[in-house]
């Protein structure tokens, strides 16, 4: 359940964080020094002329099916998820990598402070000085 209201939370913070910019959101996403026309067909195309309501549910009805869009900015015109699938697999193997060290540091560390306390509890450490019994 947490999942659920974690991951709505960053969807909406996401979709709100161009709304809060100041200026037209048409003006910040769609690239300078476009003719009028151009802006007014993005504009529809986008639905950014929709209310915020409904630009919120189409946000989140997209996000959930995988329909990221196409690319505006970076490679334009190409789906967001063909972008995002050519950097998967090094993003797996960093995050693997990353886990893989984590599990080793944590068990080195581990095993150091356990074998600590148990020396420090046979030198007679534990009875000079009092600590709760866990």
């Amino acid at each position: 359940m947490y999942v659920v209201v974690t991951v709505l939370l960053i969807l909406t913070f996401n979709f709100l964080l161009f709304r809060v910019m100041p200026g037209d959101v048409a003006r910040v996403v769609i690239p300078k020094g476009a003719s009028p026309e151009t802006i007014q067909y993005l504009t529809d195309y986008y639905g950014l002329d929709e209310p915020l309501i409904i630009q919120y549910g189409i946000y989140i009805k997209q996000t959930f099916s995988g329909d990221f869009g196409e690319s505006i900015s970076f490679l334009t015109g190409t789906p967001v998820a063909d972008i995002l699938g050519q950097y998967l697999w090094k993003t797996m193997l960093l995050v693997g990598i990353g886990t893989i060290l984590a599990i080793a540091v944590g068990v080195v560390f581990g095993r150091e402070t356990a074998w600590r306390r148990c020396r420090l509890r046979r030198s007679g450490w534990r009875r000079s000085y009092p600590h709760p019994r866990v």
